[in-house]
């Protein structure tokens, strides 16, 4: 028997920048990122996709760049101090961390991991809302787990621990009626009306917008701590100016402040700053008995060094040339 012949339609060949895209080593390629150690094992035991990793490792990052700003501090500082307590107090509002006892050593290499935990399917584990995390997802889109006064039907959503105490069952839920007959404690009209004991409705509250994560204004506080002093500065710029006991100080400032090195790649570059850079300029311009430098416009350099010896050779040179020139004059 002779095999049938498939119709085979020629395809044109692809331009060699899209079949370049197409490939996941390429930097451009969106799949192409460089993945962390641990990132595979974060992503499969917390079931987190790639956007939201990024968001908390984003987050994870921010901690650890705060932690060494405060830490470039000074040691017995007050700001320092109050810097570190604001840290430490919203990553206990967030649940991120266990208690307040934590010093900033141990916030240095601040892990994903820490974030991922606070989703609501994890917390429903972990008060035994659910055995996995198939039974925990099924629970919370089927509207039978609340979160403050609401049902929450989204298993990735952020709980701090304000409302983790307000993570239960649904009043009106046929798993929560089950429960409540397997331990004897069931009562037709309260389940049916949807009660609930009274040391549970105290703590209840309504979700806030403070309350859910936004990654652009998450750890506001310690970074307007942080920049206080410096928004200070910029209202007041004299207080930048540091204080002389006398004019040999004012004088040593003026020395050292009056020139800026640049380091460039053909070299150094030396500028002058102001105002010394106009009362220069105006010096070199109106006064009328005016030095070498002043005339050139340039940088007077330091008696007895390389750069002097050098200028005063090349002057010495030109005045003999002068000379020689006036006493052979051409014809």
């Amino acid at each position: 028997m002779e095999k049938k012949k498939r119709n085979f339609i020629p395809r044109r060949r692809m331009h060699p920048t899209p079949s370049m895209l197409l490939r996941k080593d390429t930097p451009l390629h969106p799949k192409s990122r460089k993945k962390n150690k641990y990132e595979p094992e974060v992503m499969k035991m917390y079931k987190l996709d790639d956007d939201m990793y990024k968001m908390f490792s984003r987050l994870a990052g921010r901690v650890t760049s705060l932690v060494r700003s405060i830490d470039s501090l000074p040691l017995e500082s007050e700001r320092r101090k109050k810097c570190t307590n604001t840290l430490i107090d919203e990553l206990y509002d967030y649940g991120v961390i266990p208690s307040k006892l934590v010093t900033l050593k141990e916030l240095e290499g601040f892990p994903a991991s820490a974030f991922a935990r606070r989703q609501l399917w994890v917390i429903c584990c972990k008060k035994r809302l659910g055995d996995s995390y198939m039974t925990a997802v099924k629970h919370i889109t089927g509207a039978h787990i609340k979160v403050g006064l609401r049902p929450l039907l989204d298993p990735t959503f952020f709980v701090n621990r304000k409302l983790e105490n307000t993570v239960r069952w649904n009043p009106l839920s046929p798993i929560r009626r089950k429960i409540l007959e397997f331990e004897g404690n069931f009562d037709a009209y309260e389940v049916d009306e949807g009660f609930e004991p009274d040391h549970v409705l105290e703590t209840l509250c309504e979700i806030e917008p403070d309350d859910i994560l936004d990654p652009t204004t998450a750890f506001h506080q310690t970074e307007q701590e942080l920049i206080i002093d410096k928004r200070k500065m910029m209202d007041n710029p004299f207080s930048r100016l540091p204080q002389f006991k006398n004019l040999g100080e004012l004088w040593e400032f003026q020395q050292n402040s009056m020139f800026s090195v640049t380091k460039v790649p053909s070299g150094i570059v030396i500028r002058m700053n102001e105002p010394f850079a106009t009362q220069f300029y105006e010096m070199s311009h109106k006064t009328p008995m005016r030095t070498k430098d002043q005339k050139l416009i340039r940088i007077p350099a330091p008696p007895g060094s390389k750069l002097d010896i050098i200028r005063r050779k090349r002057e010495d040179r030109r005045r003999t040339e002068r000379r020689e020139s006036n006493l052979y004059p051409t014809i």
